[in-house]
């Protein structure tokens, strides 16, 4: 919950700003208003909306990593598995997909149809995640190395699982130019906050775990 509700003061204060303006000028940029699709939920409706399924998020977030903590076993410390399992979650839910698929506004229009961008988000979310599969067992088998080599062996299947989802999948494209300021907040806002819940959850998480540790010592 320490996620969500990180996320939902960033995004309230932050990204909703130039979510109002990508809608501001998604309006503006309409021919004729009386031809306009109305909206089927008010500003204020989405982001009472928008705070329901951060906590949702977060939720299933957590019962996701602490059952793969569960199925993992004890081979490392609970904390630890659990700030390796957030990080795992990032780079195969966040970067990866992002590599191909990087946020848009609304008003932004992808030449790929929502079927074609699902897929590829699957697709990437797969790589992504075989590719911190990889850097684990890279990490453990350099057990007996320097700090330095297992670091490099670990970080080799990562850069990996982004070439190949650069090489592989096929990337976004819009069917037309979108202001590029606005873009750019867009998708600064969107990458900042997933980044921040990612970080808040395994930071949270690790407190947490660390404290039932030393409670359960007492």
């Amino acid at each position: 919950m320490v996620a969500a509700i990180c996320v939902t003061v960033f995004d309230l204060s932050v990204s909703e700003r130039v979510v109002d303006r990508a809608v501001a000028r998604e309006h503006s940029a309409t021919a004729s208003p009386a031809l306009a699709v109305p909206e089927q939920f008010t500003r204020t409706e989405q982001r009472g909306g928008l705070v329901l399924a951060e906590l949702l998020y977060a939720a299933g977030v957590a019962l996701v990593v602490a059952g793969a903590a569960i199925l993992l076993g004890r081979t490392e410390s609970a904390p630890r598995r659990w700030l390796a399992l957030s990080a795992a979650g990032a780079w195969s839910l966040v970067v990866a997909p992002a590599l191909v698929l990087p946020p848009l506004p609304p008003g932004a229009t992808a030449a790929a149809s929502v079927d074609a961008r699902r897929a590829t988000f699957v697709a990437a979310a797969a790589i992504g995640l075989l590719g911190c599969a990889a850097a684990a067992w890279a990490w453990r088998r350099g057990g007996g190395r320097g700090m330095g080599v297992r670091v490099l062996a670990a970080a080799a299947p990562l850069a990996a699982s982004a070439l190949v989802v650069l090489a592989a999948l096929p990337a976004d494209r819009l069917v037309e130019p979108v202001d590029a300021s606005l873009l750019r907040d867009f998708r600064l806002a969107s990458l900042a906050s997933q980044g921040l819940f990612w970080v808040a959850c395994a930071a949270g998480g690790s407190y947490a775990l660390r404290r039932r540790g030393e409670e359960g010592r007492r």
